[in-house]
């Protein structure tokens, strides 16, 4: 059975009229695709017009991407950046512990989809059950040490880093966990949506900064980010901040946390995404055979060419 697959990418064209392919685009799928095997169809649909994205590419295998978090455990340790114990769970694999509490997240999903206060655990009884009901829906859970304390961003423009954000957790309901769940994100009105606060800047030491800054812009050079991002931490109440994942196509919508903190280092909407597209038209232009065979691979469309008659 053929599929129908809804892509939205918006064009940035920066060539002649007399040629119609444009030579930036942004993409802007994660409002249309769910699901690992979907995530990567704009990667196909750039390398089919010889054009580079405005964002980083979401192919990257690194488990700080929040696509791919699954392919490369490791990679943390060699980079040296501070990340809590993590695991991934698959159905008839032995999944290794990471403490408790722990938290349960979708490997291939965005939007805090699948991200709930059940995501929560605090023993194996709870883990086994939540899992079993996830894995209903997922195949590949990323199984994650709980870090109670501060939650901050920093958001990254064509290696520029913008003024630290942080979400507060003050008016969330007693008893519930202080996480950015679905409901905080999408809920308008919510109890997790009115408990989860951003602001920005966030009201931190000037030496906390620096280091979260530090984290921040080695993660992005590990993963090879590039264009636009945003950097997810915990800061424990030790003051040791935890690098979460980071996020290579994250919202930037006006109302969303990026253009938040580009406002906040001055940056109207309009000058953000002059920028973003600015560092798009930097980006060399990948039309090598190797590259079209691998967004095929990436798009799934390998495997749908070779399921049609």
């Amino acid at each position: 059975m053929r599929r129908s697959v809804l892509v939205r990418i918006e064009f940035v064209s920066t060539r002649h009229h007399d040629d119609e392919r444009p030579q930036r685009v942004q993409d802007l799928h994660g409002a249309f695709l769910r699901g690992e095997h979907l995530g990567q169809a704009p990667v196909g649909v750039r390398a089919l017009i010889e054009a580079t994205a405005t964002e980083d590419d979401p192919a990257l295998p690194d488990p700080f991407l929040h696509h791919l978090r699954r392919d490369a455990p490791g990679r943390d340790d060699r980079a040296g950046l501070p990340v809590p114990r993590w695991s991934l769970s698959r159905k008839g694999l032995k999944l290794e512990s990471v403490g408790y509490p722990a938290i349960c997240k979708p490997a291939a999903e965005d939007a805090s989809i699948g991200i709930e206060q059940r995501s929560v655990v605090k023993s194996g009884r709870a883990l086994g059950a939540r899992l079993e009901a996830m894995h209903e829906r997922w195949d590949d859970i990323v199984v994650q040490h709980y870090v109670d304390g501060r939650e901050v961003n920093v958001g990254i423009v064509d290696d520029q880093i913008l003024p630290v954000a942080e979400i507060h957790f003050d008016e969330m309901p007693r008893g519930m966990w202080k996480i950015v769940s679905y409901q905080s994100k999408w809920i308008t009105g919510s109890e997790e949506d009115l408990g989860a606060k951003p602001t920005c800047p966030a009201d931190l030491p000037a030496a906390l900064t620096k280091e979260l800054e530090r984290i921040a812009i080695t993660a992005w050079r590990a993963v090879g980010g590039s264009g636009y991002g945003r950097v997810d931490f915990r800061i424990d109440a030790e003051g040791q901040p935890w690098l979460l994942e980071v996020n290579p196509n994250p919202d930037i919508s006006p109302d969303a946390g990026l253009a938040r903190m580009a406002r906040v280092a001055g940056m109207d909407y309009n000058a953000l995404i002059k920028r973003i597209c600015e560092a798009g038209l930097k980006q060399r232009i990948d039309t090598s055979p190797e590259l079209w065979q691998r967004s095929l691979h990436l798009s799934g469309m390998s495997a749908l060419l070779a399921a049609t008659p």
